[in-house]
This record gives structure tokens, C-alpha cells and sequence, in this order.
């Protein structure tokens, strides 16, 4: 009897013994099919990150060869009754695969979607081209020329003016804020001294990381590096973010200006004008895009502005075809999108533009040098000078300076090649 217990209590141990053993097995075989699982799944979402940043990459060499193809229409279409026609190149969203528009013939609808069926490339992607020539650019706090400084901080001073007479929860806060002092430090944030505008201290005592390279005395590489600036707050960069740029065209094209930027031009333009602004530039049957400045005073003098005393800070104003681009492109595929930000920009153009301001610095071209060219021009600017050499030395660090004559007709040799991008930001 005492056997057959020994024997029975042998195999119950065994049997726990087993199922004790089964279970560690199960749990293990559990951990090791969880981490194959994660391993694939985090294996597989990495595939798909590469193949949507090739997606937005693909993308993006579209958007280039659209802006391209707008550049060269625009300086081969000298006769078009309406050049602004061709900014639909560039203007119209596009993405991949074909959307089918409605009212589309069954026959067309399924040629869209035969051509789609076709093409090799089985991913998404979509993209936005925008303008960059109707907004702030922010870096002209500390440009060389003195004009420009003035009328872009007038300009920002303007669009603060705006939103606190506007915006009753913004002045409830800001009504008393001095932006003139936050526009000087962020004159301090790009300039090239390390002194401060507001009361000549070292620039890095502002701060508390008293760092030698803060503020970096460089201009700014993204939008997003103002949250770094003393006095910015989440408030003031909602007002600004969507006014200003790094990437300007030296002035402002009203034809691709928004509402805040063309009031802030000139206290006569209301809310009622700006509208009215933009839907004749919008509309071909209004007349469209205006023209030239004549153009533009003759609509707004239409509403009650008194274009005499328009625009008294003399910001540049600029009508003609956009020079520097926004584009951004998003990749997607499955649940994983790569995006791409890039910025076309158009140096001939800008360095026309600047050279204008420059020379408009100089008293002696407001006096007597205004309609001259060329050479003629760097003689006229250095004649109070006594001597040849120092006549001579005059007209090189003119040159140097870049103070030449602009472009007047606002045209620049299109180079060969793809568009020059200047700033490029994958996330």
C-alpha cells in the first residue's frame, strides 16, 4: 500500500513537474513570437519610412520641374494678353494617384484611371507650391541697406498695430507690450555686432545661458528659431508666422500678398479694400493681377485712398512674376508619410532688388545721380571726391557694394539647369 502512494505521489509531482514546465515553455515561445512580431512590424515600418521619403523626393523633383517650366513660359510669353495665366503651373495642388474631377466623360475618367493603373510607381504623394515674395522677410531687420531695415520694421510694427486694434483678447494682453523692444532684440538675434540696440550692453547678458553664441548674430534659419528670441511669446509668433518669411524678394509683390500684409502697407487700407484687392487680382474678368503701380492706385483710389500719401514708408512694391517659392511635399505609404520642405530661390532678382535699396541709401543718388546708369552712375556718386585716386577707390567700393542699377523691367537671365534651392528640410 505504502508503494503504491510512493508511485502515486511520484507521478502527481511529475505531472506539476510537466505542466510547470509546458507553462515556461508557452511563455517563452510567447515572448520570442511577440519580439518577431514587433521586430517585423518595426522592420516593415522602416521600408515603408524609405519608401515614402522617396515618394516625397519623387514629389519634389516634379514641384522643381513645374516651377522650371513656369520660369521659362513666363520668359518666352512676351505677347500672352494675360501672363498670369501660366501661374497655374505652379499654383494648381497636385498629387498622386490622379484625382478624378467631377464632370469628367466616363472615356476620360477611365483613361485617368488606366494611365494610373499603368505607372509603375504604386505610392502616394501630394503636393503644395506657395509664394514667398508676398510676405516679411524677417532678416531685413538687419539688411545693408538702411531703407530696408526702416520700412521692414515699420511694416512689423504696423502688423502689431493691426492685430491689437483688432483682436480684443490680444490687446487685453499686449496693449501696453513694447514691440519696438522685441523688434530690437530680434535686430540683436541676426545682426553682425554684439551690442544691444536697447541700451548697448553685450548682447548675451539678455540670456540667461550667457552663452558666446547666443544670440548667434546670424540670420535666422527657420521660422521656429524666433521662440528662442528674449521677449517672444507663443501669442506674437501666431501673429507673425504666417506674415513673414526667411526667403523675401526685397519688397512686397502685391499680387501674392495676403489680407494682413496689404493692410499693413498703408493705414487707409481696411479690411473692406484689402478684400476687394484681392478678389480683383483673383478674377480675369476684374482685370486680374495688377499691372504696375499705376494699376494699383487707380483700383484702391477707387475706394477713397488717397494714393498722394500712400505707403509713406516707401515699402517696394513689386508686381511682376513670383521669383522665390515654398514647396512642400508629403510621401505616403500605408499609415507612415515623410515629408520634404524646400525653398526655389531667385538670386539674380534679389540681388537686383537689394542693389536698388542700396543705392536709394545714398544722399548724393537722391540729389543728383537718380536717372543715371552704370558707369555713369559710380561717377556721379564718388564727384565730391578731390583727387582721382580717391575718386577711383569711391567707384570700387561702390561696386563692391553692390550699389549698380537694378533691373528696371524686372527681368533676370534665366539660368540653365533646375531651380536653385536654397533651403531643403526633411521630416
Amino acid at each position: 500500500m505504502k508503494t503504491l502512494n510512493t508511485v502515486s505521489n511520484q507521478r502527481g509531482s511529475a505531472i506539476l513537474y510537466a505542466t510547470f514546465l509546458m507553462t515556461i515553455l508557452l511563455f517563452i515561445a510567447l515572448e520570442i513570437a511577440k519580439d518577431s512580431i514587433v521586430e517585423y512590424q518595426s522592420s516593415a515600418n522602416s521600408v515603408k519610412r524609405v519608401q515614402a521619403y522617396y515618394a516625397a523626393k519623387s514629389c519634389l523633383q516634379i514641384s522643381l520641374l513645374r516651377v522650371k517650366a513656369y520660369q521659362q513660359a513666363r520668359s518666352l510669353a512676351t505677347s500672352l494678353p494675360d501672363p498670369t495665366i501660366l501661374d497655374m503651373l505652379w499654383q494648381f495642388p497636385m498629387s498622386w494617384p490622379l484625382a478624378i474631377p467631377g464632370g469628367l466623360s466616363t472615356g476620360d475618367a477611365d483613361n485617368i484611371k488606366k494611365l494610373t493603373h499603368a505607372s509603375t510607381f504604386k505610392h502616394q504623394f501630394s503636393s503644395k507650391i506657395t509664394s514667398e515674395s508676398g510676405k516679411i522677410d524677417i532678416n531685413d531687420l538687419a539688411s545693408p541697406s538702411e531703407g530696408l531695415r526702416n520700412k521692414t520694421r515699420q511694416q512689423l510694427l504696423d502688423l502689431f498695430a493691426i492685430r491689437v486694434r483688432e483682436d480684443t483678447p490680444f490687446a487685453k494682453k499686449y496693449s501696453n507690450f513694447r514691440f519696438d523692444l522685441l523688434l530690437n532684440d530680434i535686430t540683436d538675434w541676426i545682426d553682425a555686432d554684439r551690442t544691444q540696440v536697447n541700451n548697448g550692453d553685450s548682447e548675451s547678458n539678455a540670456y540667461d545661458a550667457h552663452s558666446d553664441y547666443i544670440p548667434p548674430n546670424q540670420p535666422f534659419k527657420t521660422i521656429e528659431e524666433l521662440h528662442m528670441v528674449k521677449g517672444m511669446t507663443d501669442e506674437i509668433f501666431e501673429v507673425l508666422a504666417p506674415a513673414i518669411t526667411l526667403y523675401g524678394g526685397k519688397g512686397i509683390n502685391v499680387n501674392y500678398a495676403d489680407e494682413s500684409l496689404l493692410r499693413g502697407l498703408d493705414p487707409q487700407i481696411t479690411e473692406e479694400v484689402a478684400k476687394q484687392v484681392i478678389r480683383r487680382r483673383s478674377d480675369p474678368s476684374l482685370g486680374g493681377p495688377f499691372k504696375n503701380e499705376q494699376d494699383f492706385f487707380g483700383f484702391i483710389g477707387g475706394f477713397g485712398v488717397n494714393t498722394s500719401n500712400f505707403n509713406e514708408q516707401k515699402v517696394p512694391l513689386y508686381f511682376d512674376q513670383e521669383i522665390n517659392f515654398h514647396i512642400s511635399c508629403i510621401g505616403i505609404v500605408g499609415n507612415i508619410t515623410r515629408e520634404i520642405n524646400a525653398v526655389v530661390y531667385d538670386f539674380q532678382k534679389v540681388q537686383s532688388r537689394l542693389q536698388g535699396s542700396i543705392k536709394e541709401d545714398d544722399p548724393q543718388f537722391n540729389k543728383q545721380c537718380k536717372d543715371k546708369t552704370g558707369d555713369e552712375l559710380y561717377d556721379c556718386l564718388c564727384s565730391d571726391k578731390q583727387s582721382d585716386a580717391d575718386k577711383k577707390k569711391c567707384v570700387d567700393d561702390k561696386k563692391k557694394q553692390n550699389t549698380g542699377q537694378p533691373d528696371q523691367s524686372g527681368n533676370s537671365t534665366l539660368p540653365s539647369g533646375p531651380p536653385y534651392v536654397i533651403f531643403q528640410d526633411v521630416k
